[in-house]
């Protein structure tokens, strides 16, 4: 693409031009300075053109990015280098795909490179949508010596680029347990390790270790405090059965509830992980799309985190019943299983709740939904009108219905989390290690 365009200042010239007739009359001098004047402008603006070029003259390009992460700002930078011995009057405009939703536009207008200089730009994304996104082709408009022309041009190729899932609890955990401050993060319980009797190993010691288990003659032995592990604490699997089926679809605030739930999914693997639990994945909706067997390690913890960045819910039913056969033929040993899901009414939850149920013969469920804020909105607006009245009502009908949903599933004596959106993560946590304190497994 490059297509030449006039800047307006060339049609307030033309413009003017015409002018001259209408002041000094229609004379056979007015006519041939008015000849001479076009002729004039018409040289410049070739002329202003020509010093363009056939070939962009200078050098744009968009700096390297290989990912982001959901709903994160970022800037992006772009590169231009002018390799000439005057200056370059350009815009450019770069082409993020919708995934990548800009705050600020992402046409950078009235630039001026220097000659011989190079001058990096930037603007900001922020990404709505989880997994591959793209950026388009760059676009300069180059203006000549006079600016009265300009010049567009197609640079670069189109370029991938990954959107991951937000994992700041995830890191600011980290961060906290080493600092043995995850109370800050309102998690009550900083013990991770488990308290069984039955002496294991010896390891090194681990900040949120309790005193009381630390071997002390191993300590003085070794020059660094050691603990003691317990058989307990290598006996535990944790298989998280994530819904990506149309309940899962709801938006709350900017992003979708499978968004929330891949944010807590990330952090409680963090935690399993320390504590050096097993951690599983299945991935499902009117199929099982993912399965990743127990394991543990930091490097197992990656291969989770790249097969949760791309899922997508869609719009199927999802299959309880196949997805919990097929579980069952891949792992039969007790675990602690944490479905996400969500539930409408008792109604059309009826066949979910049943095959929930199956898992309490051989596992330990814990179902986790998400606390819908829109609808605790609307639940409490005003019945100023016959609308709001409506509008409320619908809102409350439909609350009750979740909740009634909720309670049919834990008189199946089903564990519930049924946490708003931003406590989600902490509330999770704070469950699993509740669990672990109690030796529910």
């Amino acid at each position: 693409m490059r297509h030449f365009s006039l800047r307006p200042r060339v049609f307030w010239l033309l413009g003017l031009g015409m002018l001259l007739p209408l002041i000094f009359g229609g004379g056979d001098d007015v006519i041939v300075a008015l000849a001479v004047y076009y002729a004039a402008l018409a040289g410049a603006v070739i002329l202003d053109g020509v010093c363009i070029g056939r070939k962009i003259p200078v050098d744009v390009r968009r700096m390297p990015v290989e990912s982001f992460t959901l709903d994160t700002q970022a800037d992006v930078g772009i590169a231009i280098s002018n390799p000439q011995k005057r200056p370059i009057y350009l815009t450019v405009r770069d082409t993020p795909s919708h995934q990548l939703t800009s705050p600020q536009n992402s046409t950078i207008s009235g630039l001026v490179v220097p000659p011989g200089k190079r001058t990096v730009v930037s603007y900001s994304v922020r990404p709505c949508l989880r997994g591959d996104a793209e950026f388009g082709r760059l676009y300069a408009r180059v203006g000549g010596p006079l600016r009265w022309v300009c010049r567009d041009f197609a640079v670069g190729e189109p370029r991938g680029v990954q959107v991951f899932p937000n994992q700041r609890e995830a890191e600011a955990f980290t961060l906290l347990a080493q600092r043995n401050r995850l109370h800050q993060a309102g998690i009550r319980s900083a013990r991770l390790q488990g308290v069984g009797r039955e002496f294991e190993s010896l390891r090194d010691y681990l900040p949120d270790d309790e005193m009381r288990h630390v071997d002390w003659k191993a300590t003085a032995r070794r020059g660094h405090l050691v603990s003691r592990q317990y058989e307990s604490e290598r006996s535990q699997t944790l298989i998280l059965l994530v819904d990506i089926g149309r309940t899962m679809r709801t938006v709350i605030g900017s992003l979708r509830k499978l968004d929330y739930a891949i944010s807590a999914i990330l952090l409680l693997a963090r935690v399993a992980t320390q504590s050096d639990d097993r951690v599983g994945l299945v991935v499902f909706s009117d199929q099982v799309h993912c399965y990743i067997p127990p394991n543990r390690g930091h490097a197992h913890l990656k291969k989770l985190v790249s097969a949760l960045y791309n899922l997508d819910a869609g719009t199927e039913e999802s299959d309880y019943r196949a997805v919990i056969a097929y579980l069952d033929l891949r792992w039969r040993k007790r675990a602690l299983i944490v479905c996400f899901t969500d539930l409408w009414d008792p109604d059309s939850s009826r066949e979910t709740i049943k095959e929930l149920a199956q898992l309490r013969v051989r596992h330990l469920p814990i179902v986790v939904t998400i606390e819908d804020s829109n609808l605790e909105t609307a639940a409490k607006v005003p019945a100023l009108n016959r609308d709001a009245m409506f509008y409320r009502a619908t809102a409350l009908q439909m609350r009750h219905d979740r909740y009634r949903a909720i309670d049919a599933l834990r008189s199946q004596r089903i564990a519930v989390l049924d946490a708003p959106a931003d406590k989600l993560s902490v509330s999770l946590v704070n469950q699993y290690l509740k669990i672990k304190r109690d030796m529910l497994l």
